[in-house]
C-alpha cells in the first residue's frame, strides 16, 4: 500500500505521531510519502542520515543542524528543490530503496501575501505527488491545514480516499473559532473517514462537524526507545542535569497558551519551598521569552534550564523524577505517555484525553486546570517517596505503558481504516 502522510514537522504530538506511524507502516512493508514543510523532527535520523541524506535547501540544512554536507551538495541545494545526495543513486544500485520518502512543501515568497499559505502549498505538493505516484490513500493529520489541503488536492485525483486524524487543537480551538469553524467542518465532512486520538476528542469532533462519532485510535509509544533505565544508570546519567540530592522535574511542549506553561513556574516555585529541585523545559514556542522573564523575576534562574528542541527526548524523560503537564486542553498527552513508558510518573491537569491515557491507576496524580497548589502538593508527595517506593511506582508506570501504549493495535486499526476507504 502507498500512503501519502500530511503532517506538521515540529516537535509537537501530531507530527511525532505521524512520524512514528510512518516508521511502523514501513516496517510492515508499506510505502509512505511524507508531505511537510521540513523533514519531521523525529524522522531526521531516518531521512537525514549517512545514506538517505536529504538536503532541502542550504538554509534548512543549516536550521536542522545537518552535518557533513559537501560543497557540491550545498551548491545543488541552492536550486531550492529537494536534493538527494549524488552518491545515493550509485548506492541504490546495490542497496534496497527506502520505503520512506519525503516531499517538501515549498514556500511562496511574494510580497502580496502577508503569511505563508500552507493549506495551498501543501495541496500543491500533494498534487505533484499524486501525479507521480499511484497513492492508495491520503492520511491527513489535523483538520486545518492538512485536511483542507487533502480535499483541494483531491480535485485533481477524485478517486483517492482521505483519512483524517484530528489531534486536539484543530477541534478544541479552531473548531470553536468563528473565523475558521466552517473550514474545520468542511474538512471533517469531506474526509472519507475521520479518526480521533481519544474518546473525548471524538465526541468534540462529532459535535463540531455534525458527523458520526469518529473512530478512536489512540496514540502509541515506541516502547523500545522509551524504556526505563536501571537505578544505577539513572543515577549516573542524571548528573548532567542535577546534583544527586536534587529532584528533577520535566515538562515538554510547544509552549503555547493552551499548554499553560506559566503555571509551571508557580508549581515549581511551590515545590522548592520544601524540596531541593530543578526544572527542565524541553521544546520551543511563543511563550518561551515570557517564561524566561518570569524565571528571572522570581530568582529561579539557577534552577530552571531551557533545553530547546531535543532530538532524543527519552534521555531526559528517563532521568526525571516527575513529568508536569498543566495544559488546559489536551487530546492525549503524548509526552506524558512517553514519560510513563520511561517509568516516570506524570502530574497533569484533568482535561481531555489525559484521564483516558493515564487510566484509573494514576487518576490521583491529576488535578483541576489552574490549581497549581494542588499540582505542587501531588508532586511533593511523589518526591517524598522512599527510593524503594519510587522504584515500585516506576515499574507500575512502565507496566501501564506496555499494557495500553503498544503500537500494535493502533497500527492494525489504521491499516483497517485505510482498507475500508480504499474499498
Amino acid at each position: 500500500m502507498k500512503i501519502a502522510m500530511l503532517c506538521h514537522s515540529s516537535l509537537g504530538g501530531s507530527g511525532a505521531v505521524a512520524a512514528a506511524l510512518s516508521k511502523e507502516l514501513v516496517a510492515r512493508g508499506h510505502e509512505v510519502h511524507i508531505v511537510s514543510d521540513h523533514v519531521p523532527f523525529s524522522l531526521r535520523n531516518e531521512l537525514v542520515g549517512p545514506i538517505d541524506r536529504v538536503v532541502e535547501t542550504a538554509a534548512s540544512a543549516y536550521e536542522q543542524s545537518v552535518s557533513g554536507i559537501s560543497k557540491l551538495e550545498r551548491f545543488l541545494a541552492k536550486t531550492g528543490r529537494v536534493v538527494v545526495r549524488p552518491v545515493l543513486g550509485l548506492i541504490e544500485s546495490f542497496w534496497p530503496k527506502s520505503r520512506l520518502h519525503f516531499h517538501q512543501v515549498e514556500k511562496i515568497d511574494y510580497p502580496l501575501f502577508a503569511g505563508q499559505l500552507l493549506t495551498l502549498t501543501a495541496a500543491s505538493a500533494l498534487v505533484h505527488l499524486l501525479n507521480r505516484e499511484k497513492i492508495d490513500v491520503i492520511h491527513a493529520h489535523y483538520a486545518i491545514p492538512f485536511g483542507l489541503s487533502a480535499l483541494l488536492a483531491r480535485t485533481h485525483r477524485p478517486k483517492t480516499p482521505i483519512v483524517l486524524t484530528v489531534h486536539g487543537t484543530d477541534i478544541a480551538v479552531l473548531g470553536r473559532n468563528a473565523s475558521v469553524e466552517p473550514m474545520v467542518v468542511s474538512a471533517l465532512r469531506g474526509a472519507d473517514k475521520v479518526t480521533a486520538v481519544s474518546a473525548a476528542l471524538a465526541a468534540d469532533a462529532a459535535m463540531v462537524g455534525g458527523i458520526p462519532l469518529p473512530e478512536v485510535i489512540g496514540n502509541f509509544v515506541d516502547l523500545e526507545t522509551f524504556q526505563p533505565l536501571t537505578r544505577e544508570q539513572r543515577i549516573l546519567k542524571r548528573r548532567t542535569f542535577a546534583r544527586p540530592e536534587e529532584e528533577l522535574l520535566v515538562h515538554a511542549s510547544n509552549f503555547r497558551e493552551v499548554k499553560r506553561p506559566i503555571d509551571l513556574v508557580s508549581i515549581f516555585e511551590s515545590i522548592r519551598l520544601t524540596r531541593s529541585a530543578r526544572l527542565l523545559l524541553v521544546g520551543d514556542g511563543p511563550l518561551i521569552p515570557q517564561l524566561k522573564q518570569m524565571v528571572r523575576d522570581r530568582g529561579l534562574q539557577p534552577y530552571v534550564q531551557f533545553l530547546g528542541p531535543v532530538q532524543n527526548i527519552e534521555r531526559v524523560l528517563q532521568v526525571a523524577d516527575v513529568f508536569l503537564l498543566p495544559s488546559e486542553s489536551e487530546s492525549f498527552g503524548l509526552a506524558a505517555a512517553e514519560s510513563l513508558a520511561c517509568g516516570t510518573p506524570v502530574v497533569a491537569s484533568r482535561v481531555g484525553g489525559i484521564p483516558e491515557m493515564v487510566g484509573e491507576q494514576f487518576a490521583d496524580f491529576l488535578y483541576e486546570v489552574g490549581d497549581t497548589s494542588t499540582a505542587a502538593s501531588i508532586a511533593v508527595s511523589l518526591l517524598s517517596l522512599s527510593d524503594d517506593e519510587r522504584e515500585v511506582l516506576r515499574a507500575k508506570c512502565r507496566a501501564h505503558a506496555e499494557r495500553t501504549l503498544s503500537p500494535k493495535r493502533p497500527i492494525d486499526q489504521y491499516l483497517a481504516a485505510y482498507a475500508s476507504v480504499i474499498k
